[in-house]
């Protein structure tokens, strides 16, 4: 920004960024298209079959494919380079700076467009941004911030199961099938072709070509703030800030899909708000110019509302004319919130000499949402640090060392609108007097309270030989209690859960950030720093009698992310095959299959426990070069694209048994030897298909180290930069998600969640992660 009475500066920044798909499957390519180790050679076979490679072995004669057309019988191993395109994403913005003495801004414009590796998946971002500080007199002074964001998007991608999933088909398809053979997914009435057994199984380009959904969001964001010095240590400020935006959602199943051949809508329409208006008052001071103190007292008020309407239906009266008035059964759901928060709080900040430090605050909130008998809780906080170097003499290699500690309590705020009370609707009545019936599915709780997160913590920060070797340790200890969570009841009660104040949930950790310059000279420099951070978390308690609590699950309940008492917070948790004291599979002699155990098995963690980072940054004259590895490790994920790789006979794991049937061998429930050979024409039906019901099968070390960014950085000579009336100009490559240099997991990226909330280790055939590579251009006059 351009000092006060220097004109007006202008900022360039341009970046341009294509991607592509990183990672791919590493399947069976023995074996192609077919069923019962047969190719198809009719139309019927063709479509039967078109989503399984349990066929004859691949030698390059022809076979129908579901086009209806003969084709080679050979591997087809480019279809998800064959079905994603090339992202881009071009990003401009415009920057406008200055001022005077007395008033200073920045007005900046961006535009972002991105085309996502998904075929019509479109995204548009325009922002404004306008900051202005004014210094009114030599004691008023008046700060403002806005901004405004325009966003749009356009049939963004869905993950899950196979309905409506455009993802599915590239990476479920047969084997011997190019995914090109099924464009454009729709035929001369735009309707969708069969091309495999199970209508759930939307042909991807169908999706892409004649789904229809669309968002766009208007957002602003507003903040004014004046302040005035009553005295010269006395400061009083206020604050208001103002956050709204509208929302519209549509999504449309067409005219003409298999799974629901007359259409569906669904859409949202919502405006939500919310301001805060805050005053503080802050004083500072010394005494006998020893001890320093500041000391701050305010109040905030927060108000968030919300006004939403749901609109749903089904099967459109006129074909292929997708609008809400043109459904044979709709439904609009209305739903509002209005949640007030009121606040005090204060501060103090001591210092001695400089040297040592304390700041002891406390906050008390009241929650519009809870009972008044309990929506008020006090939190409080201390801290302290300790410049240890400058009371103990330590070696001339060391520059600093300060300790420091803290105590504090948070809370999460007030539940949601309408978990205190029940809620009602109305009903039809041939009566005078109005019906309603209880629409909540969730007993409530008039006695909810915030729950509260507690947190001891102890740090230390060193520095070492002039500022070239430096660390900070931390190790935690966090407890929150008074969760308020949802669990499960049965459905008998004419409920489904109930809401309780009874989680407690531990986490306890360490952080580490190590960083050095190994070499600093004139022309060429050396930085580098490592982040290390564990976080052991515990579920300590649910709810009176209950002992795990579901939080997620894969599609088809193959998966579960769940809490236990006891165990790890977002565990995974499902099936395995039962095995006796040797180690042996127990079959049951009737299916001819392993036995299944209890559901409740830990499986492995959601969240990874350890992450890591490590950056370089090299400087040579004018360039420079970044270089980031990153990694996560100790978690799991499962894996639903490989449930159905299995049952369709993609898995190098179901090669076995292809040419003369499956042995199996083990033991009965009652201890007998068991031995069966699971014939070839019934491979699929009989045993790879119903692999699923073990997921211990599926579940990976989701463990990775990879070259998450590197960039290379040249600033232009100034002396030619000049001449054409440019201050600074840098030109940048820049590459993301280079590499994977360590990963557990064949077929995909560990990475590829179906959730980065509280549901995580799931992957569940989502948009393929991507590898980047871009062009950074900024430009200063």
């Amino acid at each position: 920004m351009q000092k006060g009475g220097r004109g007006i500066g202008v900022e360039y920044n341009g970046t341009l960024t294509l991607e592509n798909v990183a990672v791919f499957p590493d399947f069976q390519y023995e074996y192609g298209q077919g069923d019962n180790g047969i190719k198809p050679t009719t139309l019927a076979q063709a479509q039967a079959t078109g989503r399984r490679s349990f066929g004859a072995r691949i030698d390059g004669s022809e076979f129908m494919a579901a086009d209806g057309k003969m084709h080679p019988y050979t591997a087809q191993k480019n279809n998800l380079k064959n079905f994603y395109q090339t992202g881009t994403t071009v990003t401009n913005s415009v920057a406008l700076s200055g001022g005077n003495e007395a008033i200073v801004y920045r007005l900046s414009l961006s535009d972002m467009n991105a085309k996502s590796i998904l075929p019509n998946n479109k995204y548009n971002r325009k922002t404004v941004n306008l900051n202005i500080s004014a210094k009114l007199s030599d004691k008023l002074r008046m700060e403002s911030v806005v901004q405004y964001n325009v966003e749009k998007g356009n049939n963004r991608p869905i993950a899950g199961d196979a309905l409506g999933n455009p993802n599915w088909m590239p990476y479920e398809v047969a084997n011997t099938v190019d995914v090109r053979w099924l464009k454009p997914g729709y035929d001369a009435n735009g309707n969708e072709p069969v091309w495999n057994d199970a209508t759930i199984v939307t042909n991807g380009y169908f999706v892409v070509n004649k789904f229809k959904q669309s968002d766009n969001r208007n957002r602003f964001i507003g903040q004014a703030a004046i302040s005035y010095d009553i005295l010269d240590n006395l400061t009083v400020k206020g604050i208001v800030t103002r956050d709204f935006y509208n929302y519209n959602f549509t999504s449309i199943v067409p005219t003409g899909t298999q799974y629901w051949p007359n259409g569906q809508y669904d859409g949202i329409k919502s405006d939500v708000s919310e301001t805060n208006s805050m005053i503080t008052a802050t004083y500072k001071s010394s005494i006998a110019e020893k001890i320093g103190y500041t000391v701050l007292a305010g109040a905030n008020t927060r108000r968030a509302k919300s006004n939403e309407l749901t609109l749903s239906g089904r099967d459109f009266t006129t074909p292929y004319f997708y609008s809400f008035s043109n459904l044979k059964t709709s439904s609009t759901v209305p739903v509002s919130g209005d949640i007030k928060t009121n606040s005090v709080f204060g501060s103090i900040d001591l210092d001695y000499k400089n040297i040592l430090f304390l700041t002891a605050s406390g906050r008390q909130d009241w929650f519009s949402t809870l009972s008044p008998d309990n929506n008020s809780v006090f939190y409080p906080s201390i801290g302290s640090s300790f410049i240890l170097s400058d009371v103990v003499k330590m070696p001339a290699a060391v520059n600093l060392v300060k300790l420091r500690a803290s105590w504090a309590q948070v809370g999460g705020g007030g539940p949601d609108p309408y978990t205190i009370n029940l809620a009602y609707s109305a009903v039809p009545s041939d009566g005078s007097v109005p019906l309603q019936n209880v629409s909540s599915t969730s007993i409530t709780n008039a006695k909810l309270k915030p729950f509260t997160s507690t947190t001891l913590e102890a740090g230390l920060n060193a520095q070492f030989f002039g500022g070239r070797l430096g660390l900070d340790i931390a190790v935690y200890d966090r407890k929150s209690t008074d969760d308020i969570v949802s669990v499960p009841i049965s459905t008998s009660s004419g409920y489904t859960n109930a809401i309780l104040n009874s989680g407690e949930l531990s986490n306890k950790g360490i952080e580490l950030l190590i960083d050095a310059t190994p070499v600093k000279k004139k022309d060429f420099s050396w930085n580098t720093s490592f982040n290390f951070a564990y976080n052991k978390s515990e579920v300590l308690k649910l709810a009176d009698g209950i002992a795990l609590a579901q939080l997620g699950v894969s599609v088809n309940g193959n998966a579960f992310i769940n809490n236990k008492v006891g165990n790890t917070f977002g565990a995974i948790y499902g099936f395995r095959m039962l095995r006796d004291a040797s180690g042996s599979i127990v079959y049951d002699p009737n299916s001819n299959l392993p036995v299944q155990t209890d559901v409740n098995q830990e499986l492995g963690k959601g969240v990874p426990p350890v992450t890591t980072g490590f950056t370089n940054t090299f400087r040579y004259k004018k360039f420079s070069l970044d270089i980031l590895v990153d990694g996560k490790f100790g978690n799991s994920i499962f894996s639903v694209m490989e449930v159905y790789a299995t049952r369709l006979g993609l898995m190098k794991s179901t090669l076995a048994g292809r040419e003369n049937g499956l042995k199996l061998d083990g033991v009965t429930p009652t201890g007998a030897k068991y031995s069966y050979t699971v014939p070839v024409a019934n491979l699929r039906a009989a045993y790879y298909n119903s692999l699923n019901r073990y997921t211990e099968l599926f579940v990976h070390d989701a463990s990775f180290v990879k070259l998450r960014q590197v960039i290379l950085s040249y600033r232009l000579p100034d002396n030619f930069l000049s001449k054409l009336g440019v201050q600074s100009a840098n030109i940048s490559l820049v590459g993301r998600n280079l590499f994977i240099l360590y990963k557990k997991t064949d077929n995909f990226d560990p990475e590829q969640s179906l959730t980065n909330g509280a549901a995580q280790g799931i992957e569940s055939i989502g948009l393929p992660r991507t590898r980047s590579y871009g062009v950074n251009l900024m430009l200063k006059f």
